[in-house]
């Protein structure tokens, strides 16, 4: 895929606000559009992505195992608005200016818009994913997903803490730490007499 393909702004804060809300990481729709305003592009989806704490990556569909993806992924259906017929007024200009006329009317038209699907479950038979803005999930059978599907998927996961594994503390609280024992045992029992 071409990072220069457009996404909607709308489709690109339910995206980011989906898989922050997955991966329990704070968002600010507000405040994402501030920081990135449109127009909007694949590349803009990785950029946010990443200021957000999100890894991303892509994955081509040709022989992919569904079942061993990590998920949750994002796939695009191909884009609706491809490049429109050329009217009867602008299909004959004038013969000194053609080439200018065309390379411009080719610069000015916006890049084809994907639309995006959240694939959050694979089984052996078929893809769970939502649509954005849905509160309901479709299906996709799997046979049908390179027919149905852009070539390439993009991969997303939460960016590791450098905590090594650890669950983040909350601010403002202190975490206490429970020395660890078995249950019925301390270390005056170990030293005492029968």
């Amino acid at each position: 895929m071409n990072l220069q393909e457009g996404v909607k702004q709308e489709d690109l804060l339910w995206l980011l606000g989906s898989l922050c809300g997955l991966f329990r990481i704070p968002f600010d729709a507000a405040l994402l559009a501030q920081d990135y305003p449109p127009p909007h592009t694949l590349a803009t989806l990785h950029d946010a992505a990443r200021a957000l704490g999100i890894k991303t990556g892509q994955r081509a569909l040709d022989r992919l195992d569904w079942q061993k993806l990590p998920l949750p992924a994002i796939a695009f259906l191909p884009p609706l608005d491809a490049p429109e017929a050329v009217s009867a007024s602008d299909a004959l200009p004038p013969a000194d200016d053609a080439p200018n006329q065309a390379a411009a009317a080719v610069a000015a038209r916006p890049p084809p818009t994907l639309r995006p699907l959240l694939i959050v479950k694979a089984s052996a038979e078929q893809l769970l994913y939502f649509r954005p803005g849905a509160q309901t999930p479709e299906t996709l059978p799997i046979a049908d997903a390179a027919n149905q599907l852009a070539p390439e998927l993009l991969l997303v996961a939460k960016e590791s803490t450098a905590s090594g594994g650890e669950q983040d503390d909350i601010a403002g609280f202190v975490t206490e730490k429970k020395a660890f024992s078995f249950p019925g045992s301390s270390r005056t029992q170990k030293h005492r007499t029968i």
